[in-house]
């Protein structure tokens, strides 16, 4: 999906998600009518029952985008706080790898 939308820097295309980003309702429609016929051209199907629009804030990829800023998934910090003391190599990578992802968003993150 990256060389379909490659030339549109408001669509964010990662794997098989999409994330539009605008700043008014008819800019938003502009976007998602170039998005829609872009993928039609490119024979993509989107899963109607999947799809979020027209929202003010939205889960995409363990965050939560808004027009104030982008922070990390309530769900995410709390699977963080209540991730069980790690006993093995394994659970410590796990916990980790968790806690990783989500460190650049979060200001009072520490290891």
């Amino acid at each position: 999906m990256d060389e379909i939308y490659e030339e549109d820097e408001d669509i964010n295309p990662y794997f098989d998600d999409i994330a539009l980003g605008s700043s008014t309702v008819e800019e938003h429609c502009r976007l998602l009518r170039r998005t829609l016929l872009k993928a039609r051209k490119a024979n993509l199907k989107f899963n109607v029952l999947k799809t979020q629009q027209s929202q003010t804030s939205a889960n995409y990829l363990g965050h939560v985008l808004s027009d104030e800023r982008i922070k990390p998934d309530p769900k995410k910090i709390r699977a963080i706080e209540e991730f069980a003391t790690p006993n093995c190599k394994e659970d410590l990578q796990r916990f980790l790898g968790m806690v990783t992802y989500s460190a650049n968003l979060h200001h009072t993150f520490q290891i």
